[in-house]
């Protein structure tokens, strides 16, 4: 689409998200606006909310609140929905009104909320591209989404898919204007120190939620600790408050491994942690690309994932080569899996080796240009 502002704006970017919270999409659009604005480029990132614990905001990097933080509570039936509807209608025109003064040549929409309300508040302003972060099958299905994907989402001028099973989900047509783009690791997670004897310690990295399913690595544990007992589990990651938390207590008591579980919380220091471990496990049923997983894999950990859609595990590891694969859902193949590597760690750490090689695949650098051939391209359409 044609933008109605001159060249003068055309290398300012706005990234749109729902917040900054430490999650895979937030940590892509810091590091994304971090590397755009080294390369001359003017970012502002536009937010609904702020979250209780966030990544910094890079230098010269300028955020805009255009949020509705009205406490008007939930309601049901009717006018619950009526209320719905009219703060999604609200957040669209604030979303616009920040559009039309800041006149950006480009905006990035990260999520699908995002993505669905980018698309009609930048109308006739610039081009606007974005991005798929998780398992479509999960966020794009059903009869209203398929409705908002027509009148929305298939109207974006590009889109950036993680995965080839994500692109897959959507119709060729839309397909056809889109890129699949990997997540830039931090540079902080390359050539970390990989000690010679790890601890006895397995590693999990995720927020605390349903869907990363850290019940069955729970109980996958309970079993390997019957089996091969001295080692123990650590959990890193924010509580999302879904009662998750609770649940994974409960079942680490009933297991009998409840002091050998350790929920660690959030750290801004995982490349000085993780190393020391004798393995990574990715438990979820569902992911977009995790970057926890790119990121243990970065510094050559031992890493069993779960095959869970949208393919982002699949397509990184080779099972056997670089790490193990694993159904999901699937107790007895994660707990023979953790017990093969722990006994042979020899071949463990060949699985390392071989995953970090990733980090040449998916490096900031490498990432980032492919982000900027591809933005060049998009906001060229606009001027």
């Amino acid at each position: 689409m044609k933008s109605t502002m001159g060249k003068e704006n055309g290398k300012k970017i706005i990234f749109h998200i729902h917040n900054l919270s430490r999650g895979g999409a937030e940590r892509v659009v810091v590091n994304l606006s971090e590397n755009f604005v080294h390369d001359g480029y003017r970012v502002k990132i536009v937010t609904e909310e702020t979250a209780e614990t966030e990544y910094e905001l890079p230098d010269g990097v300028e955020r805009i609140d255009a949020g509705i933080h009205a406490d008007g509570g939930r309601l049901s039936g009717i006018l619950g929905v009526f209320l719905r509807f009219h703060r999604i209608r609200q957040r669209r025109v604030r979303l616009r009104r920040v559009l039309e003064r800041e006149a950006p040549g480009l905006v990035i929409a990260f999520g699908k909320s995002a993505n669905y309300r980018a698309v009609p508040a930048a109308k006739g302003i610039c081009p606007v591209l974005v991005s798929v972060r998780n398992d479509p099958d999960k966020d794009y299905a059903g009869r209203l989404n398929a409705l908002f994907n027509r009148k929305y989402l298939y109207r974006a001028d590009g889109c950036v898919f993680q995965t080839k099973e994500a692109q897959a989900f959507f119709p060729v047509p839309f397909q056809k204007k889109s890129r699949i783009i990997l997540n830039p690791i931090n540079e902080k997670y390359l050539h970390v120190n990989v000690p010679e004897v790890r601890k006895k310690v397995i590693v999990n990295v995720g927020r605390i939620a349903a869907q990363k399913n850290q019940a069955l690595l729970i109980r996958a544990f309970a079993r390997l600790n019957q089996r091969l007992p001295g080692y123990e589990l650590h959990i890193y990651g924010s509580d999302s408050g879904d009662g998750t938390k609770e649940h994974l207590c409960e079942l680490a008591q009933e297991s009998g491994v409840e002091n050998l579980v350790v929920f660690c919380g959030s750290s801004d220091s995982l490349e000085k942690e993780v190393p020391l471990c004798a393995l990574f496990v990715l438990s979820s049923d569902y992911e977009g690309l995790p970057n926890a997983l790119m990121e243990a894999m970065a510094m050559r950990m031992p890493v069993i994932a779960t095959n869970c859609p949208c393919g982002g595990a699949a397509m990184i590891i080779k099972d056997g080569v670089n790490g193990r694969l694993v159904p999901v859902g699937d107790c007895d193949a994660m707990t023979e899996a953790m017990e093969m590597l722990l006994r042979d760690p020899e071949y463990a750490e060949k699985l390392g080796r071989e995953a970090g090689k990733i980090g040449e695949l998916a490096s900031s650098e490498r990432v980032y240009g492919q982000w900027k051939e591809y933005v060049e391209e998009l906001r060229m359409r606009g001027i």
